[in-house]
């Protein structure tokens, strides 16, 4: 993934290899405490398996998204 992420244009140096972390961020506007209280409550959650389908880009200075490519089938 972060060969692909390199070939983008104009790449972000911490997606560069060996630079960047795969995460999924599934909740906004949660503070420390608040997360840690989903963590008391809901506990450890198995793994789970997908299909990458997709990716993008978020630049948080200029809040622009760029799509990147998708890798050869």
């Amino acid at each position: 993934m972060s060969r692909l992420l390199a070939a983008a244009p104009e790449p972000n140096p911490l997606y560069l290899p060996g630079r960047w972390m795969p995460h999924l961020g599934l909740t906004r506007r949660v503070g420390p405490d608040g997360l840690a209280l989903a963590h008391q409550v809901l506990g450890r959650h198995p793994d789970l398996a997908g299909v990458f389908d997709a990716a993008r880009t978020f630049d948080s200075d200029t809040q622009l998204t760029v799509p990147l490519p998708l890798p050869p089938a």
